[in-house]
């Protein structure tokens, strides 16, 4: 979980540099990532070494996709960026609650595995709806300077 946590921090920082230049492609490069760690990891469950790349593999996806979707709500809505935030922590927890229901379903009807490929399935319905929408890639500016 440590490693987790730190790659997850440090892909924050990493993915910064991508994001403001291609949003698009950064977000459907993290949500790969997290698609196929989850895919991999009860594949791996006999490897040590295996899972724990899994992980890792997890935690920077984890880590980078919240920066994404941030950015990419602050660009859609520049002149309100209050309800732009609002919006994008709302939709985080009814996120957190569904995914928490469903995949705890999962669990008790078919198993942990089923729930890591589960995952992987919506990872892969994401990468659709990335790649059907028209992001556009301008840069974002936090302060409104009317000069």
């Amino acid at each position: 979980m440590l490693g987790f946590g730190f790659v997850g921090f440090i892909s924050n920082f990493a993915i910064s540099t991508t994001v403001t230049r291609n949003l698009k492609a950064s977000l459907f490069a993290m949500v790969s990532i997290l698609m196929i760690s989850l895919f991999a990891l009860p594949l791996l469950r006999d490897s040590e070494a295996g899972v724990i790349v899994a992980v890792l593999a997890w935690g920077v996806a984890f880590g980078a996709i919240p920066l994404c979707l941030s950015i990419w709500m602050q660009s859609s809505s520049p002149d309100l960026p209050e309800a732009g935030s609002a919006l994008f922590v709302s939709i985080i927890q009814v996120a957190i609650a569904l995914g928490s229901l469903a995949g705890g379903a999962v669990v008790d009807t078919i198993g942990v595995p089923a729930d890591f490929w589960f995952g992987s399935c919506l990872g892969l319905a994401g990468l659709g709806a990335i790649a059907s929408f028209g992001i556009k890639n301008k840069k974002v500016s936090y302060s409104k300077n009317p000069l």
